[in-house]
């Protein structure tokens, strides 16, 4: 059963080899015995090797025009459960992007645990936190929550207004009235959807009001007053709809 499916944009100074080296990176991170049996391998080269019940697979294909790099790790994380992570690196000509397929063997679902998060997107943040994406537009790629403050707002109220774009959906927490505080715990949510959404927090009740004077008529259409909002590019166009589910929602709130 398919989890997730993300492709991002890849710096330009990234190289098949960097990316080996975050996946790496996040498998060492995250099991003792893979630390040791994987600290032999040449990162410039294919291989598959076992870690006890878990499979790891690097193979790379290159012409004149172009290059992609595949790497699998299978993971079982019990008897009636496996995680299957594809990490998809290509370059074409001055393009390069990096996609993260992520899937699961069970239909059986399990508990929601740290685990669990480490293995569906924790390797996207492996990925942002080695530097290997892009910035979309004027947003960051990465766990953290960004902050909405005058310092980013014209770009935010451009967004909501269409007149600007980003690859990512964006989703908007504005701040409880007459409170600092929000609704949902967005740090969490920031993590839960690193390199699929940016989770975008008010700093202060002080950015509803310079947000509504920036967009007039059509702030009706924007989260305020702890409320939620989403926003996701359509056929070039965007739109704000509230897509956040009640059982969502209440996996994040704070009070």
């Amino acid at each position: 059963m398919k989890v997730l499916t993300t492709a991002l944009p890849a710096r330009a100074i990234v190289t098949a080899e960097a990316v080996t080296v975050a996946v790496l990176r996040w498998i060492k991170s995250g099991d003792a015995k893979a630390a040791e049996a994987l600290n032999d391998l040449d990162t410039g080269q294919d291989f598959t090797r076992d870690i006890g019940d878990n499979t790891l697979t690097r193979l790379c294909v290159k012409d004149d025009n172009t290059l992609t790099l595949g790497i699998r790790y299978e993971a079982r994380v019990s008897s009636a459960m496996q995680w299957t992570t594809d990490v998809i690196y290509r370059e074409c000509g001055d393009k390069k992007t990096v996609r993260v397929d992520i899937a699961t063997s069970s239909l059986y679902g399990v508990g929601y645990s740290t685990q669990r998060r480490q293995m569906r997107t924790g390797i996207i943040q492996a990925l942002a936190e080695a530097g290997l994406f892009e910035g979309d537009g004027a947003f960051k790629i990465g766990s953290q929550p960004i902050v909405a403050d005058l310092n980013n707002l014209d770009y935010i109220a451009r967004l909501i207004k269409g007149e600007e774009t980003c690859r990512l959906p964006v989703i908007y927490v504005s701040t409880i009235i007459d409170s600092m505080g929000h609704e949902i715990n967005t740090t969490e949510m920031a993590k839960d959807l690193c390199g699929i959404a940016h989770v975008v927090e008010e700093a202060n009740n002080t950015v509803s009001v310079e947000l509504r004077n920036k967009i007039g008529g059509n702030f009706h259409i924007t989260a305020i007053s702890g409320y939620i909002a989403a926003q996701c590019n359509f056929q070039n166009r965007y739109e704000i709809r509230a897509i956040i589910s009640r059982r969502l929602k209440r996996k994040y709130l704070t009070r």
